[in-house]
């Protein structure tokens, strides 16, 4: 096992161990990006926390994460679109990517709180949530290093 999935899979224990005292029930993502971003990405991207009703928790540390080259901006279908990378924020968010010079594929891209809701304010336990998200992205961060990060939702600032 390399450096990268040894990370990977501690992150993924903690956060299945955090999720599991959230009181959430509707699953959790982690990135949008793939895992290969987590060695030296320039931009980060995070947004408040993963929307929708699909219950959805990664089996392992292997599919916490986009598939290698991909991005969820661009290759997932998101509510209302019938194309993927469709979606009015996907656009708005790949647009963003376009103006600082950045592929979405290289961007480290995830969720201040990894634990899913279908709005903020469903989301149980928000201290609890905020607090563990400042935790692992700080040292996410610290591992890749960004010279950007750009934040999406008041409560990440």
């Amino acid at each position: 096992m390399n450096d990268l999935d040894s990370y990977c899979e501690s992150l993924y224990r903690r956060i299945q161990t955090a999720y599991e005292c959230s009181g959430n029930d509707t699953g959790w993502e982690m990135f949008a990006s793939p895992r290969k971003v987590l060695d030296g990405a320039k931009v980060a991207f995070l947004g408040l926390n993963p929307a929708g009703y699909d219950f959805h928790k990664p089996s392992s540390s292997r599919d916490f994460a986009m598939k290698c080259g991909e991005s969820a901006y661009v290759d997932q279908i998101w509510g209302g679109a019938s194309e993927p990378g469709q979606n009015k924020l996907q656009l708005q968010i790949r647009a963003l990517f376009k103006k600082i010079g950045a592929e979405p594929k290289d961007v480290l891209a995830g969720n201040l709180v990894p634990f899913r809701s279908p709005r903020w304010k469903y989301l149980k336990g928000k201290k609890f949530s905020l607090q563990f998200g400042e935790e692992i992205w700080r040292d996410i961060l610290r591992r890749a290093k960004p010279s950007l990060v750009i934040g999406m939702g008041a409560p990440i600032f």
